[in-house]
C-alpha cells in the first residue's frame, strides 16, 4: 500500500474535532472569564463565530488513486519520467490555485478532481507575475517549497524530492465535499445546497498525492490555512522523498516509520527555518501552528481539556486530550513498544505507532551537541537514502514497497552514525532502548 494520499491530519482525529460542531468561539462565559480577570489577558474579543468542521460528518471514502493521466497544459510531473530522471537539474516551485476543487470527488477512471482541474485548465490555473499579489496561502506554499528545497539541498546535499531536480508543484485552495451519513441505512451521500449542487467547504487538511502538494484553507475556526504550518510542509514533501529513497510501505510499522520520517524531517525543517539551534530549547510540537489559537483558548477556558497540537515528539500522547459531553478524544501515541497499538485501525497505526521512534529521535536530538538538522538529520537521512532495512515487496499494481520493523530501521540507524559520527552510536543506541525498540 503505497502512501498516496499521506494527509497530515488523519481521520480518526477529524471525528474527535467533530465533537465541538456549533460550539460558540466566543460565548457568554467565555467572554466573562475574560473580562473578569481569567485566563490570557491578550485574549481578543470577536464576532461570534461557530465551530462546524462538517455538518453530519463522516469521513470520505479515499479513492485509489489510478495511474494517474500526465498532468496536462503545462502542469508537469517528472514522477516515474525515467527519461528525465537521468539528467539532473533545478527545480521550478509553480503556485496552482484549485479555485476550490474537491479533493476525493472521482471520475469513473479514478482521476480526482483536482487533477482532472489542473489537466484541464492546466497553466490557467497556475499563478503568475508579481507574488506580493498572490493570496497569502499561495505565497506560503511557494515559499516554504523553495525553503524545504534549500533546506535538504544545505544539509544533505540533495536535488529537490527525487534527488535528480524533480520541479516542488504546489496546489492551495483545495476544498472538500460533505458528506452526510443516513442515520436509518448508515450510507454515505454528497450534500447539496437548495440549487442541487455539492456542498464544498475549505478542506482541513494538506497532503502529498505522490507527484503534487495539496492544501487546504482551514475552516478558520478549528484550523488556520494549512500553508501556515512550515512543520505541515516540510512533513509532507518529505513524504515524496520517503517515497523516492526507500518506498516505505504505508501499512503497519512500516507505515508508522514512513509517518515518522516526515515528522523528522518536518520538524528539523522549521527549526532550521526559525533559528531553532538548541535541540532541549526547540519546538516539538508538530501542527500547533495549524490548530487556532481561538481555538486553543476556548477548549481551556471552557474546561472541555486542552488541544495544543497534532502530536508531541517530545512527549507522545499530551498533544491533546479533550472531553465534551459524552464524546472524548485524546493523543493515542505510545512513547514505548509495550504501549504498540496492534490493530488495524489507521492503517495499522501508522499516525499512532510513529510515537515510538518520534520519541527516540527526540531523545537521540537533545543528547547530541548540535542542532537537529545536523548530527541527528544526518544520521537520519542516511538511512533512509541507504536503503538497507527491511525487504522490498510488490504491491498488487507491481509497484515495489519497502517492509521493515521498527528494530530493523533501528539497527540501521545505528549502523549510519558509525559512518556519520561514531561518537554517538551509543547515544543512538540507548535513545531506541529507552523506547523499547532496542533490548
Amino acid at each position: 500500500m503505497h502512501c498516496q494520499h499521506c494527509q497530515f491530519i488523519p481521520h480518526y482525529m477529524l471525528e474527535e474535532l467533530a465533537m465541538f460542531n456549533g460550539e460558540n468561539l466566543n460565548a457568554p462565559d467565555l467572554l466573562a472569564h475574560q473580562q473578569h480577570g481569567g485566563g490570557d489577558k491578550s485574549f481578543e474579543v470577536l464576532p461570534p463565530r461557530m465551530i462546524n468542521i462538517l455538518p453530519n460528518w463522516a469521513p470520505m471514502r479515499h479513492a485509489r488513486v489510478h495511474a494517474a493521466t500526465p498532468l496536462k497544459a503545462g502542469v508537469k510531473s517528472h514522477a516515474g519520467d525515467k527519461s528525465f530522471s537521468d539528467v539532473p537539474s533545478s527545480p521550478s516551485f509553480p503556485v496552482y490555485d484549485l479555485n476550490g476543487a474537491t479533493s476525493f470527488a472521482v471520475d469513473e477512471q479514478g482521476t480526482p478532481e483536482y487533477q482532472t482541474v489542473l489537466q484541464q485548465e492546466g497553466d490557467k490555473a497556475r499563478l503568475s507575475g508579481d507574488e506580493q499579489l498572490w493570496p497569502q496561502n499561495a505565497k506560503n506554499a511557494g515559499h516554504n517549497a523553495q525553503k524545504v528545497y534549500q533546506f535538504y539541498k544545505d544539509n544533505f546535499g540533495r536535488n529537490s524530492i527525487d534527488g535528480k531536480g524533480m520541479d516542488v508543484i504546489s496546489c492551495v485552495r483545495l476544498r472538500t465535499l460533505v458528506i452526510t451519513s443516513d442515520p436509518n441505512t448508515h450510507e454515505d451521500k454528497i450534500a447539496t445546497d437548495q440549487r442541487g449542487q455539492p456542498i464544498r467547504i475549505p478542506e482541513n487538511n494538506a497532503f502529498w498525492d505522490g507527484k503534487i502538494m495539496c492544501y487546504g484553507e482551514g475552516d478558520n475556526m478549528i484550523f488556520n490555512d494549512f500553508t501556515a504550518g512550515p512543520d505541515v510542509i516540510g512533513h509532507e514533501l518529505t513524504h515524496g522523498v520517503t517515497q523516492y529513497s526507500c518506498a516505505l510501505q504505508y501499512q503497519g510499522q512500516s507505515g508508522a516509520l514512513n509517518e515518522h520520517i516526515s515528522d523528522v524531517f518536518g520538524i528539523c525543517y522549521r527549526q532550521w527555518n526559525e533559528g531553532q539551534k538548541d535541540p532541549k530549547t526547540a519546538n516539538w510540537l508538530l501542527g500547533d501552528s495549524i490548530i487556532s489559537d481561538d481555538f486553543k483558548r476556548m477548549v481551556k477556558v471552557r474546561g472541555f481539556g486542552h488541544w495544543d497540537a497534532t502530536r508531541s515528539m517530545s512527549a507522545p500522547g499530551t498533544a491533546y486530550n479533550v472531553k465534551k459531553d459524552q464524546n472524548a478524544g485524546k493523543d493515542q501515541q505510545p512513547s514505548h513498544m509495550k504501549n504498540l497499538y496492534r490493530g488495524e485501525f489507521d492503517n495499522g497505526g501508522v499516525h499512532i505507532n510513529s510515537g515510538i521512534p518520534n520519541f527516540a529521535f527526540y531523545n537521540f536530538a537533545t543528547k547530541v551537541p548540535t542542532p537537529s538538522w545536523e548530527i541527528p538529520c544526518r544520521v537520519w537521512y542516511a538511512t533512509i537514502t541507504g536503503a538497507k532495512f527491511g525487504k522490498l515487496v510488490r504491491d498488487s499494481s507491481g509497484a515495489s514497497e519497502r517492509v521493515a520493523s521498527f528494530e530493523e530501521f533501528a539497527n540501521a540507524t545505528i549502523e549510519a552514525a558509525k559512518t556519520v559520527a561514531p561518537d554517538v552510536v551509543q547515544i543512538l543506541t540507548d535513545a531506541w532502548k529507552t523506547v523499547g525498540v532496542l533490548q
